[in-house]
């Protein structure tokens, strides 16, 4: 397993302060990280998309993941509820 330098070493928090006035330098030392294999046409639509949000790929792939995440939550939201559900909505509290 090969390890970025300082990314999960005490280190990191003296090279960050060494280099806090470039976040980005910062990010790529610091943040803990791993690779993901994709497809050329994948990557590159990812580089575009990117580009066009003015983030970096990191952070566009973070976004797509939110994203589907609040995709899931409301097809779920939009089910129909279940019998205990409706049982506990409609449940009396005195």
């Amino acid at each position: 397993m090969r390890q970025r330098v300082g990314a999960d070493t005490d280190e990191a928090p003296a090279q960050c302060h060494l280099i806090a006035g470039n976040a980005r330098a910062c990010m790529l030392i610091c943040m803990q990280s791993t690779s993901v294999r994709i497809d050329v046409h994948t990557h590159e639509e990812l580089k575009r998309l990117a580009t066009e949000f003015g983030t970096t790929v990191g952070n566009t792939v973070a976004l797509a993941v939110r994203a589907l995440r609040q995709d899931r939550i409301g097809s779920q939201l939009q089910s129909e509820l279940r019998d205990d559900e409706t049982a506990w909505l409609d449940a009396e509290f005195g």
